[in-house]
């Protein structure tokens, strides 16, 4: 569930930070078109509403392209990602979906764990778990992420 709610996030932050579109210029029925269920778009959108309102200070359309964090790995480091997962990890990094000190902590933890070979689809569920964990509960302490079968009276 989190994983397909990171691509929808990923996707909306890409029409916001790369393509300058903003919220509300965004074509959503792609996302249908590409199999995304309206809850899970509306889930999307609504993590990213409590995360701008959990961090006001932090604009998505002010991420500037010459801002991008530029991170070389050792030799150990270059063990544990494939190549099409460490471009996922710095996309993800790019568009503002962690931030640099989630970056390193993740690399830091791998390369404690002894981590080889992460490929792509592992690090989207790492990226999405940390979002999350560290999303779930904002100022208010109440916020809950639904998966989808709720109702809400």
């Amino acid at each position: 569930m989190y994983d397909k709610l990171l691509d929808i996030i990923a996707f909306v932050m890409t029409e916001i930070t790369v393509n300058n579109k903003s919220i509300k210029a965004i074509n959503y029925q792609n996302l249908e078109a590409a199999g995304f269920s309206k809850s899970e778009i509306s889930a999307a959108l609504s993590w990213l509403n409590d995360f701008q309102t959990c961090k006001p200070d932090y604009n998505f359309v002010h991420v500037k392209k010459d801002d991008l964090y530029v991170r070389i790995l050792d030799r150990t480091e270059r063990e544990i990602f494939t190549p099409d997962a460490w471009t996922e990890l710095n996309n993800y990094l790019n568009l503002g979906v962690i931030n640099y000190e989630q970056f390193e902590f993740l690399i830091e933890r791998f390369t404690e764990m002894n981590v080889r070979n992460m490929d792509k689809s592992n690090i989207k569920s790492v990226v999405a778990a940390v979002v999350y964990t560290q999303s779930m509960t904002s100022k208010n302490g109440g916020n809950v992420i639904l998966h989808g079968g709720e109702a809400i009276n």
